[in-house]
């Protein structure tokens, strides 16, 4: 299993509330006492909050399931970049890599 600071995921999306990502599918996949915990700790600038957050973020493995995701889509994205003939496709490849496994 990862660690959450393996991840490269910076900021403060817990602390700020943010509809995030990892919060989103941390809710769909969470136990109902895994869902307490989010919903009682989430949005609070608490370390004691932020850490309970990651507790259940490393239990439900939601950076592994986020990685995979980004490589399948960023494998998508390419796939349909290629078979752009109206724009030059560098249009498109330059932004994808500008947003492609980026840190905050």
């Amino acid at each position: 299993m990862m660690s959450f600071s393996d991840s490269g995921k910076v900021g403060t999306d817990i602390e700020d509330n943010k509809c995030s990502w990892l919060i989103v599918n941390a809710l769909k996949l969470a136990s109902p006492g895994q869902r307490l915990i989010l919903e009682s700790n989430y949005g609070k600038k608490d370390e004691e909050c932020v850490r309970r957050v990651k507790d259940v973020y490393l239990e439900l493995d939601v950076i592994s399931i986020f990685n995979e995701y980004e490589e399948r889509v960023h494998s998508e994205l390419r796939e349909q970049i290629r078979a752009v003939t109206v724009v030059p496709p560098e249009c498109f490849s330059s932004l994808l890599d500008k947003i492609y496994k980026r840190k905050k």
